[in-house]
């Protein structure tokens, strides 16, 4: 397995926050090997890490970072309809 499909890997999984110890065993790596993934998808911005790995009771969880559509509104055809509907989200 090379690294991007570990990657996606755990990508795919940490749509739920998940812990490192439940991404070794999914990936059958050991916790050394998932933190230079998990690493590298913190600092790329692809995941968030809450908490830190100091505590047991609470451990580090990871979760997947997803994009918010965003919707352009052409200022010509902005009006009081807007006004209520801040993001142009037909019903």
């Amino acid at each position: 397995m090379n690294i991007l499909d570990a990657q996606n890997k755990i990508l795919d999984f940490c749509s739920i926050s998940r812990t490192s110890n439940e991404l070794a065993a999914m990936l059958n790596l050991n916790k050394s090997e998932v933190y230079l993934l998990l690493e590298n998808l913190v600092r790329g911005r692809r995941l968030i890490k809450k908490g830190d790995n100091k505590r047991r009771a609470n451990p580090a969880l990871f979760i997947r970072v997803v994009d918010v559509p965003v919707v352009v509104i052409d200022d010509n055809t902005t009006n009081n309809f807007y006004a209520h509907n801040p993001f142009g989200l037909k019903p």
